[in-house]
């Protein structure tokens, strides 16, 4: 819910757009640096906050990143300054947006393509750490997730905020998307 009024606040902001492929870039990476801090940070700030209980440490932990959203988002809330246009936009109503949707094939394929990518990767994210504690359960388990989650969010970043735009320079972000796929 919160990502559709986010992304969309782009084109209120510059009316270039450059900027906004660069806004749109350097938002991702963000996201992406949070979620990689968050899913490091995890195992160490539960047993640091928990004292030994799981329990009492994924939920300080749990509340500990509530907080910082709801405070990040009150500055941006409270920061933010749209740019007024001239132009008058027209609004879409949802019927319309659904219809335009389904009227397109290529978009349609995008949405689902997105759906899936995104479905998997949030559910093997919060699958990975019961498969180290678990399957993998030696005692370095924490060890080992901490650095698995460290690799993989540095290489996400790093493919963010170097190889994207070094790849942006020379081929379209069709071919981008198809040759990572």
């Amino acid at each position: 819910m919160m990502d559709i009024p986010y992304w969309s606040m782009i084109p209120a902001v510059t009316e270039q757009p450059k900027d906004r492929e660069q806004l749109s870039v350097v938002g991702r990476t963000c996201a992406g640096v949070g979620s990689a801090l968050i899913q490091v940070g995890t195992v160490l700030c539960v047993a640091f906050l928990g004292n030994g209980s799981e329990v009492k440490g994924f939920r300080c932990f749990s509340l500990l990143v509530a907080l910082i959203f709801v405070l990040t988002e009150a500055i941006l809330f409270f920061s933010i300054k749209e740019k007024k246009s001239e132009k008058k936009m027209e609004t879409t109503s949802i019927k319309d947006m659904f219809s335009a949707l389904f009227h397109n094939d290529q978009a349609m394929l995008t949405v689902i393509t997105i759906v899936l990518i995104n479905s998997a990767l949030y559910i093997t994210s919060n699958l990975i750490l019961y498969f180290f504690k678990y399957d993998l359960g030696t005692e370095l388990w924490k060890n080992n997730y901490t650095l698995f989650t460290t690799i993989g969010g540095a290489t996400q970043i790093l493919g963010m905020m170097v190889l994207y735009p070094v790849l942006r320079n020379k081929l379209s972000n069709t071919s981008i998307f198809k040759t990572s796929l």
